[in-house]
């Protein structure tokens, strides 16, 4: 089985490095990345297009479905990394932002923390397991599948993937 993982398309927000709500759109550059994206996966003849149910990787997996003839299927395990919502429409480089990351990595061994309405890393590692294990659970009924997701739920998922491990193990190399 191959599993491609495929970053959303560019947003506004994203390049203006502003944290989006889920309902955030591609834009124009975006949906052309999305058709770049799906001429590519065409010749990888892809037999299952995942994506997580925010409306950015909703419209990419749409535009790449086109290509490969696939009828994109929506699931709740690969959404973005749950920030707090208070944060959306703030820049990346708050100070509200990186005193949540501050402390998101001191905290990052006590499952009960929380940060307002975020996940923490013990919520987004349960899902990655999940995710990977609903992923290994297709491996009989199909040889290819695209998966579009979020920069950071993807480098979780791959880090499971070729290393097993863990977010806290993924934090370790970061800090």
């Amino acid at each position: 089985m191959h599993v491609y993982f495929v970053r959303h398309g560019q947003t506004l927000l994203n390049k203006r490095h502003t944290h989006q709500s889920p309902n955030t759109p591609l834009s124009p550059k975006g949906q052309d990345e999305a058709r770049t994206a799906g001429e590519y996966l065409r010749e990888v003849n892809p037999t299952i297009l995942l994506s997580s149910e925010y409306t950015r990787t909703r419209e990419t997996a749409r535009v790449i479905g086109t290509s490969t003839g696939l009828t994109p299927v929506t699931n709740g395990l690969f959404y973005e990394i749950e920030r707090p919502s208070k944060f959306f429409g703030k820049s990346h480089f708050s100070l509200e932002t990186f005193w949540y990351v501050f402390l998101s990595v001191i905290h990052r061994n006590n499952p009960k923390w929380r940060y307002a309405d975020a996940e923490n890393f013990t919520d987004i590692q349960n899902r990655a397991q999940k995710a990977l294990a609903y992923l290994e659970s297709l491996e009989n009924s199909h040889e290819s599948i695209v998966v579009v997701s979020h920069t950071i739920f993807i480098n979780v998922m791959v880090a499971y993937m070729c290393k097993n491990y863990t977010m806290k193990d993924w934090l370790t190399f970061i800090e």
